[in-house]
């Protein structure tokens, strides 16, 4: 079972300079996108404070006292805002006679153009401020939480009964995928998005292939009858979702041969724990550390109550 790590991570398919994604549950990430709003609106009234502070001063050193200059220095040491700045400039042009409007609009322009510009931009970012999230009807890009992906481990001395049904489910699983991704469907079929990067992977098949067993007779449609499928050039980041470096980037073929065997002489029925089993011998394996060690050195077992389960086949 895959399951999403939470926290900071790099995403290799961006660059550098956005590679840096964080993941949280939703009800996390709609406190920190409040958080967000929240701050931006804070540093708007901080950035207008320390830019009406250094016009402040500028106008203390080299305006002369004028009455307009002084209003102007009054609005920017008691202003709250951009915008309400802005706006007390605007009617100070206005509340002063015609004489003198050029130099007056001059003076005005440039306290009043900056304190616009201030709130229209941090007004911008306070709107876009969501879109640092990954939209729900978006592609959602989420780190596998390490240790659990891959292959279950299970306890022998538990029994197979766990094993067999969780392979069950994993089979059914799997045949529902591929019948939805693989049969010309597309991911639009199916209700639920598929967790992978790509829904379906390239490769061709062949059903002339050479039989796969060193002992050609042992295929039972004859020594060119195998059936083989073989991937195109798999991209371990674009295609298998494995998050790395472009330098620690792999490409890889896989190709794989089945035919069916002619057992007969190779299959031996065993009794387990109130069940018969088909061990089947067809080659070395390593030693299987099982209670009671009957399936030690088989290379497949077979339960036959299979044949009565939902399952159409469960491999130990």
């Amino acid at each position: 079972m895959v399951a999403v790590a939470t926290g900071l991570w790099r995403d290799h398919t961006r660059s550098d300079a956005f590679s840096w994604t964080i993941t949280l549950p939703v009800a996390h990430g709609y406190v920190l996108l409040s958080s967000l709003a929240l701050l931006v609106t804070i540093a708007r009234t901080s950035f207008w404070n320390v830019t009406a502070f250094f016009f402040h001063a500028g106008m203390a050193r080299s305006d002369v006292d004028s009455p307009v200059g002084l209003q102007h220095r009054v609005v920017l040491r008691n202003s709250q805002g951009s915008a309400g700045a802005a706006w007390e400039f605007v009617k100070i042009c206005l509340a002063w006679p015609k004489t003198g409007s050029s130099r007056l609009l001059t003076r005005t322009a440039q306290l009043a153009i900056p304190a616009v510009l201030i709130w229209i931009g941090f007004a911008v970012a306070t709107v876009f401020t969501p879109r640092i999230a990954t939209k729900s009807y978006g592609s959602v890009v989420a780190r596998a939480l390490p240790g659990r992906c891959g292959f279950r481990s299970f306890v022998a001395d538990d029994g197979f009964g766990p094993v067999f049904k969780t392979v069950a489910t994993d089979t059914a699983q799997a045949r529902s995928y591929a019948s939805n991704f693989y049969a010309g469907r597309g991911p639009s079929w199916s209700a639920v998005q598929p967790v992978f990067v790509k829904p379906s992977l390239p490769y061709t098949t062949s059903e002339s292939a050479p039989c796969p067993l060193p002992a050609a007779s042992r295929c039972l449609l004859g020594e060119n009858t195998a059936y083989s499928m073989t991937t195109g050039l798999l991209d371990s980041h674009e295609m298998l979702g494995i998050n790395a470096p472009a330098d620690d980037r792999v490409t890889l073929q896989l190709s794989v041969t089945c035919s069916l065997l002619d057992t007969r002489g190779l299959v031996e029925e065993v009794s387990f724990k109130n069940d018969t089993v088909l061990a089947f011998n067809i080659g070395r394996v390593e030693a299987v550390a099982v209670s009671g060690s009957v399936f030690a050195n088989r290379t497949y077992v077979y339960n036959t109550q299979t044949a009565i389960s939902d399952a159409t086949y469960l491999v130990a």
